[in-house]
């Protein structure tokens, strides 16, 4: 599944496996849009804290959740627009944004965030008062050589999980990326119950039946490729591992992939 929507959609619709931009087998990305928008149920939690400026650091990171239709991004504090983001997204999530470690102009109302855009580890400056700012002790790290997912709380490493990742003609991105959405499929049998869309894009990837080739974290029908690079750029888990997570990972919390 490698497209957050439509490999989202893959996942949350899962269910035909439609998606899936890279994970799965089937390609009817039609039913998997309409699936996944049907299916949107299961919301992540919400994060610590409510600002909306940032506060002292106090967490590992902090996410930004859109508090309007559309949120306009610039290229610099009090700078052109370079783009526009509309909230919420197609399954319902809201639009949500990782904000990147530079914020030296939160103090004048800007802050600096990662975006769900390509290329892959794009920035952008977002008006504070256009979102409202969270404080999230989660984050994940993926490391591809030893095919491993470590999920940390504050400093603390919590769990890990072995996973499967893009094979080598349709690897998985290297780089920051965070959780964009969350979506309960209709197909548990082909990718779990549960799939998170990612920020990242495929590397080899234009598109897959009409959409951006996203990349996800999901369930698999087949657990026996857990440990092997296999999938379209996908991370695979086994599902009770995903399932595990859906109570913890609040949208926006990053996701470091590594070779």
């Amino acid at each position: 599944m490698s497209k957050v929507r439509s490999m989202v959609m893959l996942a949350a619709v899962v269910a035909v496996g439609a998606a899936a931009a890279g994970c799965g087998n089937s390609s009817d990305a039609a039913t998997a849009k309409a699936a996944l928008r049907a299916a949107a149920s299961g919301r992540p939690p919400s994060t610590v804290s409510q600002h909306t400026s940032p506060p002292a650091q106090r967490f590992p990171s902090y996410t930004a959740t859109a508090l309007q239709p559309q949120v306009d991004v610039h290229s610099a504090p009090n700078g052109p627009v370079s783009a526009t983001l509309t909230n919420p997204l197609p399954d319902g999530s809201q639009l949500t944004f990782l904000l990147t470690a530079d914020n030296s102009q939160s103090a004048g109302g800007w802050v600096q965030a990662y975006l769900p855009i390509k290329p892959n580890g794009s920035t952008g400056w977002i008006q504070a008062s256009a979102v409202k700012i969270q404080g999230d002790p989660y984050r994940l790290v993926v490391t591809q050589s030893t095919h491993r997912l470590d999920v940390y709380n504050l400093a603390n490493l919590e769990r890990t999980y072995p996973v499967a990742v893009g094979a080598p003609e349709t690897p998985t991105p290297v780089g920051t990326f965070y959780i964009t959405e969350l979506l309960k499929t209709t197909n548990p049998g082909v990718y779990g119950d549960y799939a998170y869309g990612l920020s990242g894009h495929s590397p080899t990837l234009t598109d897959f039946d009409g959409y951006d080739a996203e990349i996800g974290l999901h369930g698999t029908g087949d657990p026996s490729s857990i440990g092997h690079s296999v999938s379209h750029g996908c991370v695979r888990l086994n599902n009770a591992d995903v399932d595990a997570l859906v109570p913890v990972l609040p949208l926006g919390t990053p996701v470091q992939i590594q070779a």
